[in-house]
């Protein structure tokens, strides 16, 4: 677990987002502007929903001001409260939520202290003023689908810190993380069931300079810095921490430094001069791409066909003549692999009506000469690629024209290869690339093909790179077909003869895979691969523990295949959460809408007048991105206790009235509305009654009629998402699916 969240530092850790995002007026952000959506329950084979904390600063600095018409205090709940409402709710129904406050400890040495004059509930400095799940029921069943709603209440009922002072409560932000820690810890105790497997995630807001536990001057002493905190929930737990900045905070280094070790680049900014409304998008995007896929098939087995493709493959009568049609060991080996009644639609022993395309994930690469090199990924693992392969080797498929006119004729044949993925038909939704050894001519043996040598390490070596690759990209939490650490892999090396490598090059990347933990299984197409060799290739890529395979014709490959799956796959189960079979659910086709490109995360608003993000462009099919993730309530290794639970739901005692200053209940007040501390509009437009932000705001704020455009890109990605995974995931609720909120 801890592995595959820390893929995202080793990609620079920069956070994908769907296009632009309007900052348009909302009445109250404390109240939904739509009917309550759709809750969906969490079920086997379903989503599992991310744990969300929101660690708020609480100092007496967030009675700054944040414009002329309103605090910091006030610009954050707004646009925390506006967050939760974002896509008709979806944080609130699609994820656990809870809100921590922070301020200073007046008395660390003394347990249960409290800063004199706050009637906010803080306690030795920290407060859970809404708790994800109920701490005493013996279930800890989560609250689900109603958190948005407490949270926003919670920051509605609070007062100004200290009643609106500009001083008396610091900002000891190692204490709010410590006290977010103590609550994933706790989370994952409580709940043993999940196996510290439920995605986590820590939103800090901040809005100037930590202090020391007792408050005073900044980071005194130095182990107040409350970076080694976001870097081993990052690092030991792969719980990421996004950080939003507001005031002193903004472009503060030391935010940028917490943003970075905590695994999200860097921090997202509340500086919009206009209002605060909608600046938290990006937020909710991110963490929204967390859900867009699911688990079906993470377990299953990894399967990689390495293929000889050097010319002898299409030859026959000892190597003298180009072979017809279904002669030729590459017409064998295709039909073996993706014909009828190949492997693919072998069924395995222990699983009666499954066949191998339901029971493992595989792809298929080849080999030949070195000058050109020849290798190439013909189609990387997948489920349900028996077309793919089918028509990636069939030499009809790359005979064009005036190259090729008849692709078992006589050479010389000039292949014609494509991308099955680009074309149409097929129009497959994987990369395929066709592929047929060389079929050069030569005046000593003018009818047999030549060109293709068999360079078997250079094979081997890009296998085990596309498998490395793989593995990062798969172990992200965005991967079409996500996969575990304890995923299993294995090669079937298929060959027909000596190989032209030596033998310490063909050794070393089979040992070093099996080192790996994956094995080799080797088979020796036809007559004419050495015994010795054939044995010693099965030896390095097993440890010595199995022998190969001799295969004289087709008949003898189906079976060597069908035994090394039989044994292979004799532990595995179909997964429950994949409903039907790749008989009912082939290859999906481009006929489908595909990802649109991302922009990238980055600082959505700035009082400089920084725009949104441009779009990345480029093609996104069969890519993880760097999306935004989130981790794991695993054990961080520091438990640490909760604490003092405090009330979930609401806050302590105080009125959000009471006191000089103070400011209206509502965080999102209508465009006129205004209270005895703070006016809630901006001269100009919102005496007219336009949408905040809209326009030249210099806030890289979208049009009016971009407003949508998040919400069609988000639904298309979940549309896309259940689409690949071709009805496997039984749970995949659509029906509060990212519709932009009504503003």
């Amino acid at each position: 677990m801890q592995q595959r969240w820390r893929t995202w530092r080793r990609i620079g850790v920069q956070l994908g987002l769907l296009g632009a995002v309007s900052l348009a007026w909302v009445q109250s952000p404390s109240t939904p502007a739509v009917a309550a959506p759709a809750c969906p329950k969490e079920a086997p084979c379903g989503m599992t929903k991310p744990l969300v904390l929101f660690v708020v600063d609480y100092s007496t600095a967030m009675n700054g001001p944040y414009n002329l018409n309103m605090s910091r205090w006030f610009a954050a709940r707004w646009a925390l409260q506006d967050l939760l409402w974002t896509d008709n709710g979806l944080l609130g129904t699609h994820f656990m939520l809870g809100l921590v406050r922070f301020g200073h400890d007046p008395d660390p040495n003394k347990p249960g202290t409290q800063i004199p004059g706050d009637t906010s509930g803080l306690v030795d400095g920290t407060r859970l003023d809404v708790a994800p799940y109920d701490l005493l029921d013996p279930n800890h069943g989560y609250h689900e689908c109603t958190n948005a709603e407490a949270i926003a209440q919670a920051l509605d009922d609070l007062p100004l810190p200290l009643g609106g002072k500009l001083d008396g409560i610091d900002r000891w932000t190692r204490g709010g993380l410590e006290r977010a820690r103590a609550v994933l810890v706790q989370a994952a105790i409580d709940h043993p069931g999940e196996n510290g497997e439920r995605p986590a995630a820590v939103v800090l807001l901040t809005s100037g300079a930590w202090t020391g536990p007792a408050g005073g001057a900044p980071l005194v002493p130095a182990s107040a810095d409350p970076v080694s905190v976001a870097q081993e929930l990052f690092e030991g737990s792969g719980v990421p921490t996004y950080v939003i900045t507001i005031g002193d905070a903004v472009d503060a280094s030391f935010a940028a430094d917490l943003a970075v070790v905590g695994g999200t680049g860097k921090p997202l900014a509340i500086a919009c001069p206009d209002s605060p409304g909608g600046v938290l998008d990006p937020l909710a995007e991110s963490l929204t791409k967390t859900i867009s896929t699911g688990s079906c098939g993470q377990d299953l087995p990894r399967v990689m066909f390495l293929l000889d493709a050097s010319s002898s493959m299409l030859n026959i009568l000892g190597g003298t003549q180009h072979a017809p049609q279904g002669m030729g060991g590459w017409d064998q080996l295709r039909d073996a692999l993706a014909g009828s009644g190949s492997i693919f639609a072998h069924s395995v022993m222990n699983e009666p009506g499954k066949r191998v395309e339901d029971l493992a994930h595989v792809g298929v690469a080849v080999f030949g000469h070195n000058l050109p090199a020849e290798e190439k990924i013909v189609v990387d693992y997948g489920l349900c690629l028996a077309q793919n392969v089918a028509w990636a080797l069939d030499p009809v498929k790359s005979c064009e024209a005036p190259g090729c006119v008849d692709p078992w004729g006589m050479p010389p044949i000039t292949w014609t290869f494509k991308d099955g993925a680009k074309v149409d038909p097929p129009g497959f939704a994987a990369k395929t690339v066709s592929h047929v050894p060389r079929c050069d001519f030569s005046p000593q043996q003018p009818k047999a093909c030549i060109g293709s040598g068999t360079y078997t390490h250079l094979g081997l070596q890009l296998i085990a790179q596309n498998l490395a690759s793989y593995k990062q990209a798969c172990l992200m939490p965005a991967a079409l077909y996500p996969c575990t650490a304890d995923t299993t892999y294995f090669n079937v090396l298929i060959v027909d003869g000596k190989y032209n490598s030596t033998d310490a090059q063909v050794q070393a990347p089979l040992e070093q895979m099996y080192s790996d933990g994956v094995t080799t299984h080797v088979i020796g197409l036809g007559d004419a691969v050495p015994a010795l060799s054939l044995e010693a290739m099965a030896d390095w890529g097993s440890g010595g523990q199995r022998d190969g395979h001799k295969a004289a014709n087709q008949n003898q490959l189906e079976a060597a295949l069908a035994l090394i799956f039989d044994e292979a796959l004799a532990t595995v189960a179909a997964d429950p959460c994949c409903a039907g079979s790749c008989t009912e659910f082939p290859e999906p086709t481009t006929s489908e809408p595909d990802p649109l490109p991302e922009t990238t995360w980055g600082e959505y608003c700035s009082w400089s007048g920084g725009g949104t993000s441009s779009s990345s462009g480029g093609e996104t099919e069969g890519s993880t991105g760097s999306t935004g993730s989130t981790g794991s309530t695993g054990s961080t290794g520091s438990t640490g206790s909760t604490g003092s639970t405090g009330s979930t739901g609401t806050s302590g005692g105080g009125s959000s009235s009471s006191g000089t200053g103070s400011e209206p209940t509502s965080a999102g007040p209508g465009p006129n509305t205004t209270s005895a501390g703070e006016a809630s509009t901006a001269s100009g437009e919102a005496s007219t009654g336009e949408a905040r932000g809209d326009g030249d705001s210099g806030c890289g704020c979208a049009s009016t009629g971009e407003r949508d455009r998040p919400a069609l890109l988000i639904s298309l990605m979940l549309l896309l998402a259940r689409r690949r995974q071709r009805g496997r995931s039984k749970v995949r609720d659509s029906s509060t699916a990212t519709r932009r909120r009504s503003r």
